[in-house]
């Protein structure tokens, strides 16, 4: 848990999770090319003034954990510990995702593994608002398996996703050819990942104001 995101949290009286992926959307909070992965995530890079002025103007994340509705009866609780145990797949897992207004009851599922997996570059298959005190979430695409192929393609109903999965070959692409802090090349690559990161933003900021008709 990061102390400037809890502050803020704590300050404004919104979830720290929401305040960490406004952090995750809009602000520079990542250092690039510095090891293993293409990605570092440093929220000491963002200033408690940054993240309490971007907390409280962005009203749409795309990386968000997805809120579910609480689990809390004796016979649901069973049925999820024994598909864990036994090894199942949890085949009801969707009907527990909200879509539309979320209650103070909701919670969401928790971003993890920041280290592994940056969520603004994996987008999601919902998307949050925060609308004058209430939170919304809806579903605005699905990841449809491609036949012989390890990755599937994003497509929706609502928005034209080619520029999303176009990137998400540019990403594998990067991913499979990183090139470490003292290898040969290493700067050069550095500025690549910096600039495709630049990409994403401006490309997903521009297709949600589309999408939305209004700022994201």
């Amino acid at each position: 848990m990061n102390k400037n995101i809890f502050v803020v949290s704590s300050r404004l009286g919104l979830p720290y999770w929401w305040v960490e992926s406004v952090a995750i959307e809009y602000l520079e909070c990542r250092e690039f090319a510095g090891g293993d992965e293409i990605w570092t995530f440093n929220f000491e890079l963002v200033s408690e003034t940054e993240l309490v002025k971007a907390a409280e103007s962005e009203r749409v994340v795309v990386s968000g954990p997805l809120i579910h509705y609480p689990q809390f009866d004796r016979k649901s609780m069973l049925k999820s510990l024994e598909k864990y145990f036994m090894g199942r797949e949890d085949d009801d897992a969707g009907e527990h995702i909200v879509e539309g207004l979320c209650s103070k009851d909701d919670f969401p599922e928790g971003v993890e593994f920041l280290e592994f997996w940056d969520p603004k570059i994996s987008f999601s298959e919902y998307f949050q608002v925060y609308d004058e005190g209430n939170f919304w979430q809806w579903k605005v695409a699905e990841l449809i398996p491609i036949k012989g192929e390890t990755y599937g393609k994003w497509t929706s109903s609502e928005i034209d996703l080619t520029i999303i999965n176009n990137m998400d070959l540019k990403l594998g692409e990067i991913r499979n050819n990183i090139i470490k802090p003292g290898e040969y090349g290493h700067s050069e690559f550095k500025h690549k990942v910096e600039d495709f990161y630049g990409q994403i933003h401006q490309k997903m900021k521009e297709h949600w104001e589309y999408a939305s008709g209004s700022d994201i």
